[in-house]
């Protein structure tokens, strides 16, 4: 079944580490997110001196059916809640 990736945005404290993220982010859902990838880090201008902006590609699959819309969205509205309680992190969509 095919792959739906989804890249977001965020706002994070430079102290947080992008395995910390990894991690959370595959607790949402360990059976369907298969990967979460790093593909930019922002510091500086425009950005708070204690924060970092990371761009983060989130890839879910499904092996048994084709994943509707509406499913990966709730998973990453799961993503985006914990990131936000658990590490503060800020989501630009």
């Amino acid at each position: 079944n095919p792959s739906v990736r989804r890249d977001n945005t965020m706002l994070i404290d430079k102290a947080v580490s992008f395995q910390e993220i990894e991690q959370l982010v595959g607790r949402a859902n360990p059976k369907l997110i298969r990967e979460v990838a790093l593909h930019d880090v922002y510091m500086g201008k425009g950005i708070d001196p204690s924060k970092k902006s990371y761009l983060i590609s989130i890839e879910l699959r499904d092996d048994n059916k084709t994943l509707a819309d509406k499913s990966v969205d709730k998973i990453i509205g799961r993503v985006f809640q914990l990131l936000t309680k658990d590490l503060g992190a800020e989501i630009r969509k």
